[in-house]
């Protein structure tokens, strides 16, 4: 990037104090093992607590960015750092969830979920700012469709489904089905053979045939 850094080596807490400059951006990676290595999944409970520190940290720049563990909960930080999220970002890789990203603002805002999946050949984004809306029931009809973890962990689920005229298998469920082979995929899709109520023997029968 053809830049030099500077470093500064003394906690964030201090830095504050000492310094009063302001930034465009300020990028933080809180620790989320700061006793021994015993892995951390609160907010509140990570170094440096960025929740007790938001609103010194938005007033030093027009944007904050927030890298979080991928296993914490999305209401959670949203209400963590309410009203400030702009934008909170699942990002998985080959389906398998990475990180968090979050950027607050100083100004109340309205979040904007976006779900990420990044392969080696391509990258997909799905992004909504009111995921509300939820798809009809309906049993299975020509594929079946499982989203990808991002679209999951984001909770977009039901307004991608919309979105796509997909219909859900059962209620507050995260498989759906359709008649229409998707070609913007953020999952897999699936032609559906046959149709077997959940009994073993009859698996077993389906197998032997195929």
């Amino acid at each position: 990037l053809n830049f030099e850094a500077e470093i500064i080596p003394v906690k964030l807490e201090e830095f504050l104090i000492s310094n009063t400059k302001v930034f465009d951006v300020i990028y933080i990676d809180p620790d989320r093992r700061p006793d021994a290595n015993r892995k951390l999944f609160e907010i509140e409970a990570c170094e440096p607590n960025v929740i007790a520190l938001k609103n010194q940290l938005l007033d030093r720049c027009s944007e904050l960015w927030i890298k979080l563990s991928p296993m914490m909960d999305i209401n959670a930080i949203i209400n963590s750092f309410s009203p400030n999220v702009n934008q909170l970002i699942c990002i998985a890789f080959n389906n398998e969830m990475k990180e968090i990203l979050v950027c607050l603002k100083p100004e109340a805002l309205i979040p904007l979920l976006t779900a990420t999946n990044i392969t080696l050949n391509s990258t997909s984004s799905f992004t909504s700012t009111n995921p509300s809306e939820k798809p009809l029931l309906s049993t299975p009809l020509t594929y079946f469709f499982e989203p990808n973890l991002a679209l999951v962990k984001s909770r977009l689920c039901m307004e991608y489904a919309v979105e796509n005229n997909l219909r859900v298998l059962y209620p507050n469920g995260f498989f759906f089905t359709t008649n229409d082979l998707l070609t913007d995929l953020h999952g897999r899709i699936f032609e559906i053979v046959e149709v077997l109520p959940y009994k073993n023997e009859l698996l077993k029968i389906f197998i032997k045939k195929t």
